[in-house]
C-alpha cells in the first residue's frame, strides 16, 4: 500500500502545482491590470467583498476534511451503501450551507458600506458587487459540491486540480481582457459563472468515474449527531484560520480605507506564493495520511509525521528567507515605491510565513488522526484574541499591527495548544522529541537568515541587478545549508528518495 500512497501525492502534488501556477500567476496579472486600469480602490473593494465572505463561508475547508475522513474508510473497504449514504448527507449539509449564507449575506447587504472607511470608488454600486460575489459564493457550495469529497477520499485530489486549472485559467484571461476594456460589472459577472462551470465539470468527472457512487440513503442518527458534533468544531477552527487574514482586511478597510487595504493586499499576494505551496503539500499529503492513518500504528504514524515536520519546516524557513529579502525590491520593480510599506512590515509577514508553515503541519496530523473536537475551544480563545488585537495593534502600531497579532496568535496560543493535544492525545510519550526538533529547525532558520542577509548586503545599487543578485542569494543558500545540516538525518534521506523517483519518473 505504501507505492500507491506515494505515487498519489506524487499525482495530487505535480496536479496542484500546475494549478497553483495557474492560480497564482494570472492573479498577478489581473491585480496588476486592476490597480493600472481602474485604481487601487477597486482592488481594496474586491478584496473586502472576498474576506466578508470568507469569514460567512467558515465551515468550507474544515468540513470538507472532516467529511472527507469519514469516507477514508469506507471507500478503502468498497463499502459502497455507506458511501453513498454519507454522500446523501453531506448533499444536504452544503445545500444548507449555501442557504445560510445566501440569507446572512442578504442581511448584511444593506450594512455593506459599514466595513469601508475612506476610498469608495464613484462610479461602482458597491452593493451590486458584494452582492455578485455573493452568488458565486453560493454556488460554490450548492451545485454539487460534495463530489469533491469523492475526489480527495480516494486520494485523487488531481481531478479537482486538473477542473480548477481549466475553468479559472479562462476566468483570469478574461477579467484581464474586460479589466483592460475598463468593464469592471462583466469581469466580476465572470466569477459566478466559472465557479458553476467548474462544478458541473467536477460533477461530470466524478459521475464517469465513480457511478456508483451517488448520494442516496440516510445513516443512523447516532452517526449524523458525531457528525454534526465535527461541523460544529471544524466551523470553529475555520473561523480561527480566516481571523488571521480575512479579519484583517475587515479591519484594515474599517479604519484606513480601501487603498490601505489594497497596499497591505498586495504583500499578502506575493505572500500567498508560499502560503500556496505550502497549501498544495497540505491537500496533496492530507488524504494519503488520513488513509494510512486508519490502517497503520501510532508508531508508524510519528516516522510519517517527523518526515512531514522535516519538510515542511525547511520549506517554510526557505519561503520566508526568500520573502524577507526579496519583497521590497519586488514591489518598487512592480508597482513602484510608493507601493512598499516599512521593512518592520516585510518582517513580521516573513515571520508569519514561518509559523504558518509549523502550524499547517500540526493542522495535517490532527485532521488525519481525526481529532476534530479537542482544542476548540481554545481555537475560539485564539480567535477572538487575535480580533481584539487586531483593532488595539492597528491603532497603536498601524498595518504593522496587523501582522504582529496574528504572529501572537500562533505562537502563544495555535502552537503549544495544537501540540499538547496531539502529542498527549495520540503521540504519548513524543512531546520532548517534538520540542527539540522545533528549537533546531528555529536555530538552523535563523542562522541562515542571517547568512542571507549578509551576503544580500553586497548587492548593487543597480535596481535590477541587486534583485537578481539577491534571488540568486536566497534561491542558493538555504537549500545548500539543509543539505549540510541535516544530510545524515533519516527525513534528509527520504525526501531524496522521493526527488529521485519523481526525475526518473518523468
Amino acid at each position: 500500500m505504501e507505492q500507491p500512497r506515494t505515487k498519489n501525492v506524487i499525482r495530487n502534488l505535480l496536479s496542484a502545482f500546475l494549478t497553483g501556477i495557474i492560480g497564482t500567476l494570472l492573479p498577478f496579472f489581473v491585480r496588476t491590470y486592476t490597480i493600472k486600469y481602474l485604481g487601487s480602490e477597486y482592488m481594496g473593494l474586491g478584496n473586502l467583498c472576498s474576506s466578508i465572505l470568507y469569514v460567512l463561508s467558515a465551515t468550507d475547508l474544515g468540513v470538507a476534511n472532516a467529511f472527507a475522513y469519514r469516507l477514508y474508510k469506507p471507500i478503502a473497504e468498497g463499502n459502497k451503501e455507506e458511501v453513498c449514504r454519507l454522500l446523501g448527507f453531506y448533499k444536504r449539509i452544503y445545500l444548507a450551507i449555501g442557504l445560510v449564507i445566501f440569507c446572512v449575506g442578504i442581511a448584511i447587504l444593506p450594512f455593506f458600506k459599514c466595513f469601508i472607511s475612506q476610498n469608495i470608488p464613484d462610479d461602482v454600486n458597491v452593493y451590486l458587487v458584494f452582492f455578485l460575489y455573493l452568488i458565486n459564493t453560493v454556488i460554490s457550495y450548492s451545485v454539487f459540491a460534495y463530489k469533491n469529497l469523492i475526489f480527495s477520499a480516494d486520494q485523487r485530489k488531481d481531478y479537482e486540480s486538473m477542473t480548477t486549472t481549466i475553468t479559472f485559467g479562462i476566468l483570469y484571461l478574461g477579467q484581464i481582457i474586460l479589466i483592460r476594456m475598463r468593464l469592471y460589472y462583466l469581469s466580476v459577472c465572470l466569477l459566478p459563472i466559472s465557479t458553476f462551470i467548474c462544478n458541473m465539470l467536477r460533477n461530470w468527472i466524478a459521475t464517469c468515474k465513480y457511478p456508483d457512487y451517488v448520494p442516496r440513503g440516510n445513516i443512523s442518527r447516532s452517526e449524523a449527531t458525531l457528525l454534526k458534533k465535527d461541523i460544529f468544531s471544524v466551523a470553529i477552527y475555520k473561523f480561527r484560520d480566516i481571523s488571521r487574514n480575512a479579519f484583517d482586511n475587515i479591519v484594515i478597510s474599517t479604519f484606513a480605507g480601501l487603498i490601505v487595504l489594497s497596499n497591505y493586499q498586495n504583500y499578502y499576494m506575493v505572500l500567498t506564493v508560499p502560503v500556496w505551496m505550502l497549501s498544495i503539500l497540505y491537500m496533496s499529503i492530507l488524504p494519503s495520511v488520513g488513509n494510512f492513518a486508519v490502517s497503520n500504528s501510532q508508531e508508524e504514524m510519528y516516522g510519517i509525521y517527523k518526515k512531514n515536520t522535516f519538510i515542511l519546516s525547511f520549506l517554510s524557513a526557505w519561503f520566508a528567507i526568500c520573502y524577507c529579502f526579496l519583497i521590497q525590491d519586488f514591489i518598487v520593480v512592480w508597482l513602484g515605491v510608493e507601493f512598499r510599506l516599512s521593512w518592520t512590515a516585510a518582517v513580521l509577514f516573513s515571520v508569519y510565513i514561518y509559523l504558518h508553515g509549523e502550524a499547517m503541519n500540526i493542522k495535517i496530523m490532527r485532521e488525519s488522526i481525526g481529532l476534530w473536537n479537542q482544542g476548540r475551544i481554545w481555537a475560539g480563545i485564539e480567535m477572538v484574541t487575535n480580533i481584539l488585537l487586531n483593532v488595539i495593534l492597528i491603532i497603536w502600531m498601524g498595518v504593522e499591527g496587523i501582522i504582529l497579532a496574528t504572529i501572537l496568535s500562533i505562537l502563544l496560543i495555535s502552537i503549544p495548544v495544537e501540540n499538547r493535544i496531539i502529542f498527549r492525545q495520540y503521540f504519548e510519550g513524543k512531546g520532548i522529541d517534538k520540542v527539540k526538533s522545533m528549537l533546531i529547525n528555529v536555530i538552523w532558520t535563523v542562522c541562515t537568515a542571517a547568512v542571507v542577509g549578509v551576503l544580500c548586503g553586497f548587492a548593487s545599487h543597480i535596481q535590477y541587478i541587486s534583485f537578481v543578485y539577491k534571488v540568486c542569494v536566497c534561491m542558493l543558500i538555504p537549500p545548500l545549508s539543509c543539505m549540510l545540516c541535516f544530510y545524515h538525518t533519516e527525513e534528509f534521506r527520504f525526501v531524496k528518495d522521493i526527488l529521485v523517483s519523481m526525475i526518473r519518473r518523468h
